[in-house]
């Protein structure tokens, strides 16, 4: 092999002719930098690439095997300091399959197969950049003396060979590499060894819970939130009327079933319902955590746990800090999963336990029922008091594919214009639910406007009481249980569409502050 020299950049190089071409060579210089890494001259050549610096030398070579190292790998041990990679195969491939790798060690942990491979397949068959030195006599300007990374590769042969993995290049950004034993120095692609400098807690899956198998019909059938910061019991549970053919209440999949019974808003309530499965943290903080570790982390007496529970059986509850900064700044937050052994850290936004609220959570929709579904409808304001029956011209006709011309509506015993009704009833259902206030207490008043109205299809019956609150604010009332509160203004404009009713004006579509 040639030995390629070193020169400071910039100075001469030496030029000759030969057979009229012009070949430049390197003019050797011994000089480093202040990292005692040498300043290699760019040339016009690499000499020494691609070098074959590890496989089996004494392995026979298959040409039907594709490759031209030789050998085949049965483990890695990559020892860096203190941090000590043991990459072994899991499972063998076979037809169809590719193997399967993990640390020894840490074998009860979710191991990524794909990363560890890189163990294997970036050392087996490594090729040279160059040949930076051969000879060499001073390792530690490489980074190669005896504080290097080694990489030992052994062989089903029993065969091993262990590389020492060193600095990176100052002008080429590639890093130094030699053999145990030999005195020459390479260089190999950067990339080719990062994951050789990378501790443990790298190769560990960051996902904290698998996600559900799309193809199967699996729901999520509940989730508790327990949080300090929370009065009452926070419970999400799945709607089973969401299934019925005929259902035609909130679009999400989801009712609140504690502290309150109501819709909830769809983005929000399957964030929070599917989020677990298939989560994934921001890093790794402990890997086989003890009861001290996890008292350190703040999770032994937890901030936040929310459980989940799976139509399947899987059931999971994560364990989540208070947030805190790290050196960085950045704002973080520990977490687990109940009775595992992996403290995880997380970005407080991907983890929407730490911070949903049942107001946060909570549709602003106070009546969802399709308006050909309900049968009878009376609305009081004051003196005035409206009594709307909803009947099919076909009697057992389907309501809920029904259109105004298939319906015939009454008030007060006579017939009224369906067209007219249904833009009463869009009104009704626009009544915004804008603040939680399940414990506000029942006013002893009478109220401003109450609504009542029967589903015959659910066959569910509603009763809405409107109160003065504030104000700017009313209370909703429903079935005798306060609610909600809403604009002060909306119940004003409802109180006036009642009046118009009788009169046959227009109804109001907006409200003030809306």
């Amino acid at each position: 092999m040639k030995k390629q020299m070193y020169g400071i950049i910039g100075l001469s190089a030496a030029v000759v002719v030969l057979g009229g071409g012009l070949i430049a060579l390197n003019v050797a210089d011994k000089s480093v930098n202040e990292d005692k890494n040498p300043v290699v001259e760019q040339t016009t050549e690499n000499t020494g690439r691609g070098f074959i610096i590890v496989d089996d030398s004494s392995a026979p070579y298959i040409p039907d095997a594709g490759v031209t190292a030789k050998g085949k790998v049965k483990s890695v041990k990559v020892t860096n300091g203190d941090i000590v990679l043991d990459a072994i195969i899991s499972k063998e491939a076979s037809e169809g399959s590719y193997s399967e790798y993990t640390l020894r060690g840490y074998e009860d942990l979710s191991v990524d197969s794909l990363l560890v491979s890189t163990l294997f397949n970036n050392a087996f068959g490594l090729t040279s950049e160059s040949i930076i030195e051969e000879n060499c006599t001073d390792f530690d300007k490489f980074g190669l003396a005896d504080t290097a990374v080694s990489v030992e590769v052994t062989f089903e042969s029993g065969n091993t060979k262990k590389l020492l993995v060193g600095d990176s290049s100052p002008v080429t950004s590639n890093v130094y590499v030699r053999l145990d034993g030999s005195d020459t120095v390479y260089d190999v692609i950067s990339s080719k060894m990062a994951n050789y400098k990378e501790p443990v807690s790298h190769f560990i899956d960051k996902t904290v819970v698998a996600k559900l198998d799309e193809t199967a019909d699996i729901k999520i059938n509940s989730l508790e939130i327990v949080r300090k910061d929370l009065k009452d019991e926070f419970l999400i549970e799945f709607n089973p009327d969401k299934e019925k053919d005929d259902y035609r209440g909130s679009s999400s999949e989801y009712l609140m079933k504690k502290p309150v019974e109501t819709f909830i808003e769809v983005e929000a309530g399957d964030a929070a319902m599917k989020g677990l499965f298939g989560l994934t943290a921001n890093d790794i903080s402990v890997l086989h955590c003890t009861d001290a570790d996890i008292a350190k982390a703040g999770l032994d007496d937890a901030f936040c746990k929310a459980s989940v529970k799976a139509s399947n059986g899987d059931a999971h509850t994560l364990l989540l800090s208070e947030t805190f900064k790290d050196e960085d700044g950045t704002e973080l937050c520990y977490g687990m999963i109940e009775g595992g052994k992996v403290i995880y850290t997380f970005v407080p936004a991907s983890v929407t336990w730490l911070t949903l609220t049942p107001q946060s959570i909570a549709s602003q929709n106070t009546i969802v029922s399709f308006v050909w579904n309900i049968s009878n409808l009376e609305v009081n304001c004051g003196d005035t008091t409206e009594v709307f029956t909803i009947e099919p011209k076909e009697s057992g006709a389907d309501r809920t594919k029904a259109k105004k011309e298939n319906m015939n509506v009454t008030r007060n015993g006579k017939s009224f214009d369906a067209e007219r009704y249904r833009q009463f009833y869009a009104f009704l259902t626009a009544a915004p639910a804008e603040e939680l206030a399940y414990e506000e207490p029942v006013p002893s008043g009478k109220p401003v406007v109450t609504l009542k109205y029967s589903d015959a299809v659910s066959g569910d019956s509603f009763t809405y009481e409107f109160y003065d609150h504030s104000a700017m604010k009313s209370l909703i009332v429903i079935n005798g249980k306060s609610m909600f509160t809403c604009s002060k203004s909306y119940v004003n404009t409802l109180a006036d569409n009642i009046g118009r009713i009788k009169s046959g004006m227009a109804f109001e579509t907006k409200w003030s502050g809306q």
